[in-house]
């Protein structure tokens, strides 16, 4: 299985006079919070928009999906990256769709003349091929959501973080 990939990066200009002023360390750990902290606000735009289970079993309150996104931040170079992710295997599926509206074709049985499922109304269904889902793009409108958040959120943590450097 591939998956497609969506990314957003913004540049902050005036690095340089930071790291000459607070320290290559300096600059890159408080980067990296701040990385930290914009993934989590990011990763928790997408959940806010992540469709969910509309039966769900008993104790499920956000459904898989929404529950499965996380954030991680790492040092790269003398910058820093954030990257958010979920591990739900269907994930994919739902965000591009299916079938033709992934531009697959239509899904045929693999094994046998026809697909035999149960439908919404609870009957049995059986087809020689299904046109598939439609793509909800719910991890685009999350990113969107969070991208204008994000530079607010990272030079706030920056100030931050060289405050409290500035105080140890």
């Amino acid at each position: 299985m591939t998956t497609e990939s969506t990314g957003t990066s913004w540049e902050l200009k005036g690095i340089e006079r930071l790291q000459r002023q607070w320290g290559d360390k300096a600059i890159t750990d408080a980067l990296v919070e701040a990385a930290k902290v914009a993934g989590a606000h990011t990763a928790g735009e997408v959940a806010t928009v992540t469709p969910v289970n509309k039966n769900p079993t008993p104790g499920e309150t956000r459904g898989r999906l929404a529950a499965g996104w996380n954030s991680r931040a790492r040092r790269v170079g003398s910058g820093a990256e954030a990257t958010i992710g979920n591990n739900v295997f269907y994930g994919p599926y739902v965000n591009y769709g299916t079938g033709i509206y992934a531009g697959r074709g239509r899904i045929r049985a693999k094994q046998g003349k026809v697909m035999v499922f149960k439908g919404m109304g609870g009957g049995m269904i059986f087809a020689r091929s299904i046109k598939g889902q439609r793509g909800q793009h719910f991890a685009e409108k999350g990113l969107d959501n969070a991208s204008k958040d994000v530079p607010r959120i990272v030079v706030k943590r920056i100030e931050h973080e060289l405050d409290r450097q500035g105080s140890s």
